[in-house]
């Protein structure tokens, strides 16, 4: 575009236009915003996934987060039952196991004590979540379950 307009083929405002573009730049890597229209703010489409992608992922984190502290206040019985299998676990020798092999067993054992009209149920998404609050508070599970590190 730069040598359309040395050129001579651009219009005045297209050349205005095109000066005061290569100053502005990406607000997502930075790169000197070339070549674009006068709103645009990203370089690429891959910018503009990557931003859309980050602040996603933080928004469903927090709600995500929100929901299972929620779900914690109103049913601390699944805490403790948590807690009640690993030591039952730790104390026969075992010292790692799976939240997600406990989390079905709970779930199991909830078909037999819950009415199959009641709203009680347990959500999948929250069982890292209860793994890590359940090392952080219990001194003797420390380490009992593998986590991977959390996405930021």
């Amino acid at each position: 575009m730069q040598n359309l307009a040395v050129q001579g083929r651009l219009s005045f405002d297209e050349t205005a236009e095109f000066q005061n573009t290569t100053t502005r730049r990406c607000i997502e890597c930075n790169a000197p915003l070339t070549y674009h229209r006068k709103d645009a703010i990203y370089c690429s489409n891959y910018c503009r996934r990557k931003a859309w992608k980050r602040t996603h992922l933080e928004k469903r984190k927090s709600e995500l987060d929100d929901a299972f502290y929620a779900f914690h206040e109103a049913n601390p019985h699944v805490y403790r039952m948590l807690v009640q299998m690993a030591r039952k676990l730790k104390s026969r020798g075992i010292e790692h196991y799976s939240i997600r092999k406990l989390w079905h067993v709970m779930e199991w054992e909830y078909i037999f004590k819950v009415s199959p009209n009641s709203d009680f149920r347990l959500n999948n998404n929250y069982t890292s979540r209860y793994a890590r609050l359940i090392m952080e508070q219990e001194p003797d599970l420390d380490g009992f379950f593998e986590v991977r590190e959390r996405k930021p």
